[in-house]
């Protein structure tokens, strides 16, 4: 019966008790699962609290493995930027237990797998709680009211928590948690009039997309921990146990031929002195080392078999890496060729769109004066769009021309300024004003335009969706270009006057697919590649970094890039795949 009941003590979801009428006082009482929660590997705790900036706090734990990962308390508009200043949804708190369905620990639990098994087949998924009692239909064991897409978050990232590429996600089947809440403190949380959930307005999707977060803090610190945890890593130690079998083998030479040196003395001695050598030392010292030499050639060759294997998953990797860039490589293939498409229908909109203009001013006397205004209006309207589509799409059959994947002499300067002019009438529509400070001096040198390209464009995007909800009047993006002192580094400073970062995410924002752009209801809408795309390119120039503070002087995020180009110049001439 235990395995029927949630393990969240004082729930008033179900319960059993048992009355025995005093014959067997040792099982009278509620049933509880608690000892199934033993079985977890990690436990999260999540809070939204009742205090002036109703702060917002994470803390995992995990018994097992006696690590702790906290997130201490921040105001509420420091970690989500994007929402209101203050959350809708109210004070509460929110709890669940992982467990990996595998390979648990289950000795000394009397617990056997199957029971686990039905444990969580009952009670896995995500609950919400009302003063003690269940919110249906929210986290149904069969899967249904789903309202955190774990499953669907899954099936879009299924990589494992220790694979290089992609972030890990916790499926649905892997939780029992609950969300508590309460009529006294939570009043903006309203039922629907079928009893059936919470309504879905502005404080619903606050209080998801905080739950969602705690769900993302739990995935990043376990797939950091997982990594760290893998003994290093499994090539570097192989690595290590191979060179230092090496060097014992060397060691173990270098005996046998000390050892033969004093075979040779022994006999030389023996012959001066006309006696009898003695032939078991003779013996026991060649043996000796002859056996330490066959011992650490044994383990080399153990080690060298091992280090193959590690080299072999290490090449796997880098596939996956080359998969996963191929697949972005296929992404830029078909955005060439819509970019043709679109290009062919843009000129046939157009070019009809100004036939129509003209047919129609010329019978535009027939019709009324507030009608004529608003055809007139329609078509300026279908013409400028049509003007922009076409500029996008010039960009990007530009973008992917085979000259920008070769390495050249590049002017970033001009090429900054291209690329905001490209730019220039989709920014004026949005009301960002673009402040650039180019250094006047700053140097030409050897560098794939591609990449720079490729930097700016992640970074301008970025930049208009953070500054989607701030005033028209206060939309600002800076970019500063200069050299370092004797010229050996470049610098560009790119800031925005935007929402900022979220809190605590500063060091997450350039792992692959980990993104902060959320929808009003709380889901993630960014692909999480963009940021991940520019570090690799920053970095693949010598003494290339890129770093990011938020709040900056302009109010958003600004970010820091840094290379060497005195080193890029004298680099060879290499062209990009793709």
């Amino acid at each position: 019966m235990t395995l029927l009941i949630s393990p969240f003590a004082g729930i008033n979801d179900f319960s059993v008790e048992i009355d025995t009428n005093g014959q067997w006082p040792d099982l009278e009482g509620a049933v509880s699962s608690s000892e199934l929660l033993d079985v977890a590997e990690w436990y999260v705790k999540a809070e939204i609290l009742d205090d002036k900036f109703r702060s917002v706090s994470y803390q995992m734990h995990s018994p097992r493995f006696n690590e702790t990962f906290t997130d201490p308390p921040k105001p509420w508009k420091e970690c989500f930027p994007d929402r209101e200043n203050l959350p809708r949804c109210g004070p509460l708190t929110f709890e669940f237990y992982f467990f990996t369905r595998e390979g648990a620990e289950l000795k000394d639990l009397n617990l056997t797998r199957t029971q686990v098994e039905t444990f969580l087949n009952s009670n896995q998924g995500i609950r919400i709680y009302r003063d003690g009692f269940r919110v249906k239909p929210y986290g149904q064991p069969s899967g249904e009211g789903d309202w955190l897409t774990l499953s669907f978050r899954r099936i879009q990232s299924p990589a494992g928590v220790r694979n290089v590429v992609g972030t890990w996600r916790v499926g649905y089947n892997q939780v029992v948690g609950a969300v508590f809440i309460s009529r006294e403190k939570n009043e903006s949380l309203i039922d629907q009039t079928n009893r059936e959930g919470i309504v879905e307005g502005n404080a619903f999707y606050d209080l998801r997309t905080f739950s969602k977060r705690a769900i993302e803090f739990f995935e990043i610190k376990r797939q950091e921990f997982e990594k760290r945890s893998e003994l290093l890593n499994k090539f570097e130690v192989a690595k290590e146990q191979a060179q230092r079998a090496a060097e014992e083998s060397q060691t173990a030479l270098q005996d046998l031929k000390s050892s033969v040196d004093t075979v040779k003395e022994m006999l030389i001695t023996a012959e001066e002195s006309g006696k009898q050598p003695k032939i078991k030392n003779i013996e026991q010292i060649l043996n000796t080392a002859i056996s330490q030499v066959a011992s650490t050639v044994k383990q080399s060759r153990t080690a060298q078999e091992q280090f193959e294997e590690a080299a072999k998953e290490q090449a796997e990797r880098f596939q996956q890496q080359k998969d996963t860039l191929g697949n972005l490589a296929s992404l830029g293939i078909l955005t060439a060729s819509f970019g043709h498409e679109t290009l062919a229908s843009v000129n046939l909109v157009r070019n009809n769109a100004a036939l129509l203009k003209s047919n129609l001013e010329s019978c535009l006397d027939i019709i009324n004066t507030t009608l004529q205004e608003q055809i007139k209006d329609e078509l300026v309207i279908l013409l400028e769009h049509s003007e922009r589509i076409e500029t996008f799409a010039r960009f990007t059959l530009a973008n992917v021309r085979r000259d920008k994947r070769k390495r050249k002499d590049l002017p970033l300067r001009k090429l900054i300024t291209d690329v905001f002019t490209y730019f220039q009438k989709p920014l004026q529509d949005k009301n960002i004003a673009v402040q650039l400070n180019l250094a006047d001096n700053i140097p030409s040198f050897m560098a794939f335009e591609i990449d720079w390209e490729s930097i700016l464009i992640n970074l301008i995007s970025n930049a208009v969706w953070a500054l989607e909800d701030i005033p028209a009047e206060e939309r600002k993006l800076r970019v500063k270009l200069r050299t370092t002192a004797q010229e050996k580094k470049l610098e560009m400073f790119f800031a925005d006057s935007g929402k900022g970062l979220e809190a605590g995410t500063a060091d997450k924002i350039f792992l692959p697919t980990f993104s902060t752009k959320r929808n009003q209801r709380g889901d993630v809408i960014g692909t999480g590649m963009g940021l991940s795309i520019v570090k690799s390119f920053v970095e693949d120039y010598p003494q290339g970094t890129i770093s990011v503070k938020s709040p900056s002087d302009l109010g958003g995020a600004e970010f820091h890039i840094q290379v060497g180009i005195g080193e890029i110049s004298r680099r060879n001439d290499k062209t990009r795949r793709g």
